[in-house]
């Protein structure tokens, strides 16, 4: 496994590569430490972006925008299971996949915090990340198109989406900024954090924006219902593990960068 992990890394050309990724210096750092270990020990693998098959351009799958709407419409009826009434009612909602050009990656690693903020392990998940306009001039957006089919049903609007997805996700990172962020928001590593609450602060003015929150990263309480209890893995004693209790972030230049947010903004047309 070592020689042919040499191979790669000597005969590979441009015509081997599917795509090309930005890398952070933290993310080279590793990858450099792992390929000095046993490869069957740690491969470096990296979690890559949902691509197209054609051009592997990364993809944000219109199935999660609209689980993500989803989740926040119907939020405060705190559903533990669906019913007919939920399913007719986002039946009519239809949403196309939205694809973002192929430089707006970047290959990083990911590091776990505890409730105080602080670094609770060094972690060896690498992950290629759309990495926006939080970072520098990197200001990357996609279109989409959303349709909503009123004759299928009255009860839901881009009005209505847009107040319920606000509510929502900004009440859910007014909690996550004070409990893990608040105590250590002046410290250089929470730079970007401390703009994205500023960034969000300003949502709900905008009468043709709401934000939402996708992806591997977002975090248990942005993707379950208000009153709903999310599963987790068992302790030694058999009892679930408490939820809520870390968060993940990305890394870029010595920044915590949370990650999954998202700004809609929509021009509506008839």
């Amino acid at each position: 496994m070592k020689e042919l992990q040499k191979l790669f890394q000597s005969k590979c050309t441009k015509e081997d590569i599917d795509y090309k990724s930005k890398i952070t210096k933290h993310f080279l750092n590793k990858y450099e430490e792992n390929s000095k270990k046993d490869p069957l020990q740690n491969a470096a693998k990296i979690l890559e972006m949902y691509r197209s098959k054609n051009d592997f351009v990364p993809i944000i799958p219109g199935s999660s925008i609209k689980g993500a709407i989803r989740t926040a419409v119907l939020d405060e009826k705190g559903k533990n299971k669906e019913n007919k009434e939920d399913n007719e009612l986002f039946r009519s909602l239809a949403i196309a996949d939205c694809t973002f050009s192929s430089e707006s990656t970047i290959v990083g690693a990911m590091q776990m915090l505890n409730k105080y903020g602080e670094k609770k392990a060094d972690m060896q998940i690498l992950a290629d990340v759309i990495l926006g306009s939080c970072i520098g001039d990197r200001n990357f957006s996609g279109e989409i198109d959303l349709m909503i089919y009123e004759k299928l049903q009255k009860c839901l609007s881009i009005d209505l989406i847009r107040k319920k997805c606000n509510e929502f996700y900004l009440r859910e990172f007014d909690k996550e900024y004070e409990k893990f962020y608040k105590k250590k928001e002046n410290e250089e590593q929470y730079k970007v954090i401390k703009w994205l609450k500023k960034e969000l602060d300003g949502i709900e003015k905008k009468e043709d924006s709401f934000v939402i929150r996708l992806g591997r990263w977002s975090q248990v309480e942005f993707v379950t219902f208000q009153d709903r209890k999310p599963l987790t893995r068992r302790g030694k004693d058999g009892k679930p593990l408490p939820h809520g209790t870390t968060r993940t972030v990305f890394m870029y230049s010595g920044y915590f960068v949370p990650m999954g947010w998202c700004v809609c903004k929509f021009n509506t047309q008839l």
